[in-house]
């Protein structure tokens, strides 16, 4: 028989809700849709921007940029890397400005919501930084399952504190996330092994997501996958 203790648990108010307007941006490359076929539609995409005359990159790239940088964390840093993964595809003689070159990077990248369906299972440890925190209280880590579009799973961390009467303040999430770096480079060696297509960018979608918090910081290497 299982004893219960009046006293031994409070249950806190205190929820986290998710954000479904944070988003992280992928490369994202189209392939056919059909299984027996394995051309890629990125050559046509492709072909359309190198087409525009310039004032038209620099316009396209200048909406662009105005509508979504305020969402992302180095917007155009991301939009040139995704340029770079391109870059085998065109021909190294044609001179091709910076602007359209961004563009390019622009066009194959997408916006992933890493929250767009729930936050949840959330776990803490004790925070390796205990400086400058009233006596008895504690600094925590916590660790959050972020459920994004398609069910796909990545981990978020937030930082708060407990007091010594056990009152939480738990802060939010940078609203720029970011991926995690090894992340990335597994989906650019799989696009270096042929043409992704859309299901290819799907199983690349349980990304490792790094929400870096104000209160301290986040290690890298303390990052898993979420299966």
């Amino acid at each position: 028989m299982t004893s219960v203790r009046a006293g031994l648990v409070t249950r806190s108010p205190q929820r986290l809700a998710a954000d479904p307007s944070r988003v992280i941006a992928r490369l994202f490359v189209p392939g056919q849709e059909a299984f027996e076929r394995q051309d890629s539609r990125a050559a046509a995409v492709l072909a359309r921007v190198l087409a525009l005359d310039e004032d038209e990159v620099r316009s396209s790239l200048d909406d662009v940029i105005i509508r979504f940088d305020g969402r992302h964390r180095d917007l155009v840093d991301t939009f040139r890397g995704h340029a770079r993964e391109l870059a085998d595809r065109l021909d190294p003689a044609m001179g091709i400005s910076e602007a359209r070159m961004l563009l390019l990077g622009a066009v194959f990248t997408s916006e992933y919501a890493i929250e767009g369906a729930a936050l949840c299972n959330p776990s803490m440890v004790p925070h390796p930084h205990q400086t400058a925190i009233a006596a008895g209280s504690l600094r925590f880590v916590m660790s959050v399952r972020g459920i994004g579009e398609g069910h796909r799973s990545s981990i978020g961390f937030r930082t708060g504190a407990v007091d010594g009467a056990g009152e939480r303040a738990v802060g939010d999430g940078d609203r720029h996330a970011c991926e995690h770096d090894d992340d990335v480079r597994g989906r650019r060696a799989e696009n270096d092994a042929g043409d992704a297509n859309e299901g290819q960018t799907a199983r690349a979608m349980g990304a490792n997501v790094i929400a870096r918090p104000a209160g301290g910081p986040t290690s890298a290497s303390s990052i898993g996958r979420i299966g």
